[in-house]
Order: structure tokens, then sequence, then C-alpha cells
């Protein structure tokens, strides 16, 4: 199953990717289902612990408006293998994607000026890191 959010929320643009904070018209109750994510382009942040335990999750686009991703944001999400990092991201923080042990390869963008703690401890998968 697929999920794209909404663009808006109440009428204004949420900053934050929250689930607490989102109103969508559906449940995220089985964290096994959701096997694909696009984050919607005018987001700028994907918040603490946004994905943590989504352990359905193969693959997330983000766009370039993203500039940070928080911590525990993607924390076992074991079968996640693909994630392209934007241009305009800045900071991951920590352990951002840890025990995510299906990501085999990772390229940091240039601009990106923070990496936190274990952000991608046990990531067991991970054969391939490029620093750009």
């Amino acid at each position: 199953m697929a999920v794209r959010l909404p663009t808006k929320e109440a009428g204004r643009i949420v900053q934050y990717f929250d689930f607490s904070h989102i109103e969508c018209g559906f449940t995220l109750g089985d964290k096994t289902a959701v096997t694909s994510w696009e984050v919607p382009d005018e987001k700028t942040a994907i918040g603490s612990g946004a994905f943590s335990g989504f352990t359905g999750l193969r693959s997330i686009t983000i766009p370039d408006s993203v500039k940070e991703i928080g911590d525990n944001a993607f924390l076992n999400c074991r079968n996640l293998r693909s994630v392209t990092l934007p241009a305009g991201l800045r900071r991951i923080w920590y352990e951002a994607f840890r025990g995510c042990e299906s990501l085999s390869s990772v390229t940091i963008p240039h601009g990106v000026r923070e990496i936190g703690y274990g952000a991608f401890e046990d990531c067991t998968g991970l054969s391939s890191v490029t620093i750009e």
C-alpha cells in the first residue's frame, strides 16, 4: 500500500511530518501495511519517530524541500531498501535510520552539515556510503 499525504491540514501547511498532528482520513495502526511513501513537496522536515517501526516500508521519496530528518525518524524500518536523501538536506539527527537492516547504500548530499550519533547504527546490510 502506497500513501501520499494531503498537502494541507485544516487550511495550513504542516511543516513537520508528525503523524500525531495529521488527519488523513485513514488509520496508520498497521505499520506493516505501508510499503512506500512520498513525502509532500512542501514539507521541511521529517519529525522525530515519524516512521519508527514501519516494518513494511521498503522505499520513501523525500523532496528537496526537506532540510532535516529527525531523531529515530526511520528507527527499525527493517525492510527499508531505498531512500534518496535530497540535495537540500542539512541535518540527519541521531539514530535516524538505526535498525534499517535492508538499506544497502546511502549517498549523503554535499549540503549535509550534521549527522547525529548512531544515525546508521545497526544497518547491517549497509555496504556503501558515498559522501558528495
